[in-house]
């Protein structure tokens, strides 16, 4: 099951990656599905917003990555 398939009342007992996630994805269903014309921009903003919030939190995430340090490889050493 993917993180977002139980929806955005499952999403909030899990943190706020997954709420954002199932929100993202229950903003576009209803965009998918035919949002009606008065309400595409609110929603399409919406969207934009949640998943550049979902970015930084996967930035943040793997920013450790960069710093870690590559040593050369000693075969010897298994």
């Amino acid at each position: 099951m993917d993180e977002a398939s139980e929806g955005v009342v499952g999403a909030i007992e899990k943190g706020r990656r997954e709420l954002l996630v199932a929100a993202r994805l229950r903003i576009a269903q209803v965009i998918d599905d035919g949002a009606p014309a008065h309400a595409l921009a609110r929603l399409v903003t919406e969207l934009d917003r949640l998943d550049g919030q979902i970015r930084v939190i996967d930035e943040e995430d793997t920013d450790w990555i960069a710093h870690v340090q590559d040593e050369p490889f000693d075969p010897s050493s298994l």
